[in-house]
């Protein structure tokens, strides 16, 4: 609180994005049994020569999955009309805690704000790296995907034996994992 004898200034800026521009991604948990939300990382740098370089953080975005069923999803990129040329963003998925191997699977998107003809400017995906390498089809969706740990438990039970290496000795035992279908994964 301030009494009358004071003066307080305020300069507001605000940031006002007029130009967006959706990404669409799918999330699969494998073996999810529950509602479980994931969380994405966008972040803006540069990319040359293989090397990304972080700028900024940029919003992320977050999917919920139930079961593990695909999920689809958007994060969205926002940009003022004065702003020009290409922008580089890496988009990964947060690692988070609890029993799921993480998808450690990021794309680089380059986007190219390009004048529509009519004064107007639009965000165009040009071109999409997955792990920085391998080119993938720009207009698709962006696919991550999680396992859910599963654990093991094995006991040994010798039976008619007083050899005592055998009761204390190694052992060697198969799985076989099948999926509900009855085929072998």
């Amino acid at each position: 609180t301030f009494g009358l004898a004071h003066t307080v200034q305020f300069t507001v800026t605000n940031y006002a994005s007029d130009v967006f521009l959706e990404i669409p991604i799918t999330k699969e948990a494998v073996g999810n049994t529950s509602s479980q939300t994931f969380n994405f990382v966008v972040e803006e740098g540069t990319w040359s020569n293989g090397v990304w370089n972080k700028t900024k953080d940029k919003n992320g975005g977050r999917i919920t999955v139930k079961n593990d069923e695909v999920t689809e999803g958007k994060i969205v990129l926002d940009f003022k009309s004065t702003d020009e040329g290409s922008f580089y963003y890496k988009i990964s998925e947060d690692k988070g805690t609890g029993d799921f191997i993480y998808d450690e699977t990021f794309y680089i998107v380059k986007v190219d704000l390009v004048d529509s003809g009519n004064g107007e400017k639009t965000a165009q995906v040009v071109q999409v790296l997955k792990n920085g390498k391998d080119e993938v089809v720009a207009s698709l969706a962006l696919p991550f995907v999680n396992q859910k740990v599963t654990y093991l438990t094995v006991d040994k039970t010798v039976v008619n034996s007083t050899n005592p290496s055998d009761v204390g000795g190694s052992f060697t035992f198969e799985v076989t994992i099948v999926d509900a279908n009855e085929e072998t994964v």
